[in-house]
């Protein structure tokens, strides 16, 4: 009967927890787990970067625009100043000029020095929309 017992106590034994072969099932569940969620991680961080990259490039596309617009501001004030010097000049007495002629040098400038102030205006208007 002991020794009945006994076997049975061996078999008990052995025949108890997991086999081998369902240990390394267990194992190769637990890794592809891991492995998932790594991935998972690794795309969730690429993604994250991406769009920071993103939000930067546009940013800086913002202020090379911005920057843009400012010297086209300047140098549109520029012409806008030249132009009114020049509109000056020609108001000034020159020999041999008749009144009609002096006139329509005076319209012509005129002219000229509007667009340039409509210019300056409307890319001084899209400056502070851009603020």
């Amino acid at each position: 009967m002991k020794k009945i017992v006994f076997v049975f106590a061996v078999i008990f034994i052995f025949s108890c927890g997991p086999s081998k072969q369902e240990q390394q099932i267990a194992q190769a569940e637990q890794m592809a787990i891991i492995d998932s969620t790594a991935k998972a991680t690794e795309e969730a961080v690429l993604q994250k970067v991406a769009v920071e990259k993103k939000e930067a490039d546009s940013i800086l596309q913002l202020k090379v625009k911005k920057n843009q617009l400012k010297h086209r501001v300047a140098s549109s004030r520029t012409q806008l100043r030249i132009a009114m010097e020049k509109l000056e000049s020609i108001k000034q007495f020159k020999f041999g000029r008749s009144s009609s002629t002096k006139e329509k040098e005076i319209n012509e400038q005129l002219k000229v020095i509007q667009l340039l102030e409509e210019e300056v205006n409307s890319l001084e208007t899209e400056l502070q929309e851009m603020n």
